[in-house]
């Protein structure tokens, strides 16, 4: 089978992608929760969001309709870590590939999530649609804004993505 690479919009979004990161104001683990509304505006985060979620699966559908791929069930692990504060690490690693991790920020509108890289300047917060039931997380978008190599030629199509995690 051949190794597919999560594309960088798909790991900005978990998604899996709002408060300031670790990485970007130097906070210790425990994240203390800078104001996130000074980077985005949103809802309060509920008390059951926050914690570490491990993908069960990672579907990506072509936009235009085609075969589906499940990244997960595929090799591929993607772990995303939410803290009360709003800020997130993601954690994915491909089959043959190094690990690759992201920090950012997160808030809640409504029935979406926004996820921000504060990694990449001038990023654009990537939006998705989310449901929490229980212990599982599902986060989805099928607006063609993520990206996935459907047949291994290097180049990304334009695909829906679907992320269905596990509280760990």
């Amino acid at each position: 089978m051949t190794a597919h690479k999560f594309s960088a919009t798909t790991r900005v979004a978990l998604a899996l992608l709002f408060a300031i990161s670790l990485a970007a104001c130097g906070q210790d683990e425990e994240d203390t929760g800078t104001a996130i509304n000074d980077i985005l505006d949103g809802d309060p985060i509920p008390v059951e969001l926050p914690g570490t979620w491990n993908a069960t699966s990672l579907v990506f559908t072509p936009i235009g309709g085609g075969a589906e791929v499940d990244a997960v069930a595929g090799g591929g692990t993607l772990t995303l870590l939410l803290r009360d504060g709003g800020s997130y690490v993601l954690t994915s690693k491909d089959p043959g590939a190094l690990e690759e991790q992201e920090v950012g920020i997160y808030a809640l509108t409504g029935g979406l999530i926004e996820f921000l890289n504060t990694d990449i300047p001038d990023d654009s917060p990537g939006v998705f649609g989310w449901l929490l039931s229980g212990d599982m997380l599902t986060i989805q978008r099928d607006t063609g804004d993520d990206e996935f190599d459907f047949n291994g030629d290097g180049v990304a199509t334009p695909a829906a993505t679907v992320l269905v995690m596990q509280r760990g």
